[in-house]
């Protein structure tokens, strides 16, 4: 059984009077445990294939399915609490809350999943060992640096311990040295943790350590590369 399919996934967005055609006809099977890239030109729908994936986004006709399950025909409540537990999510702008400490915006998703207190912070210490950043804890995201957030956002990510994790861009906003730290954290994740890795990706130097490269144009998979 796949991880992660879709069948006959397409978006479509309207500007004013325009149709403009996203995604067409996306099928794909993801497994449990691989590390796959997605690559193409800006506009080529990368981004918005990565949303229908983590269920942030709904297809315009389509299905997406986890561990065999629908989500696109799922309920609201239903699909938050997949999401809170089975996806974890990595952005290009950290987009860590800029109140919390980085030990309290890693504990926020388990906070969200009803984990009590003293779990948290266990879980919480442990994820920032994972990082290498346990004398950060108490650190706001302000007095952080830009891969030292990253690297947070990946602790948060794996909070709730989701068995996907999709990541757009995650490099993007970093310089070559703390780029490649993000990349060994993940290859680390994908490999040591067995988590499936999705990431939507312009660095040449992370996609060729995925196990797949899917390559989109104008909305079509036009190569799908093991």
């Amino acid at each position: 059984m796949p991880h992660l399919r879709t069948v006959g996934l397409y978006k479509t967005y309207w500007l004013d009077e325009i149709k403009i055609q996203s995604l067409i006809d996306i099928n794909l099977s993801i497994e449990q445990g691989e590390f796959v890239a997605i690559k193409g030109p800006s506009g080529s729908g990368k981004s918005t294939l990565l949303h229908l994936l983590g269920c942030i986004d709904t297809p315009t006709m389509g299905n997406v399915f986890i561990k065999d399950i629908n989500v696109s025909t799922m309920k609201a409540n239903a699909l938050r609490e997949l999401r809170l537990r089975e996806l974890g999510f990595v952005f290009q702008h950290f987009y860590l809350l800029p109140v919390l400490t980085a030990q309290e915006n890693i504990e926020l998703p388990m906070k969200e999943a009803g984990l009590p207190k003293a779990q948290r912070k266990q879980r919480t210490m442990e994820l920032l060992d994972a990082v290498g950043l346990r004398e950060r804890a108490n650190h706001m995201p302000g007095q952080l640096s830009g891969g030292e957030q990253q690297r947070i956002a990946i602790a948060r990510a794996l909070a709730n311990n989701p068995s996907i994790i999709l990541a757009d861009e995650p490099t993007g906003e970093l310089d070559s040295a703390s780029g490649r730290t993000i990349l060994e954290l993940l290859l680390k994740i994908n490999r040591e943790y067995g988590k499936t890795i999705i990431v939507v990706t312009h660095d040449d130097s992370l996609a060729r350590q995925a196990t797949r490269i899917i390559k989109l144009h104008d909305g079509r998979i036009v190569s799908d590369v093991r």
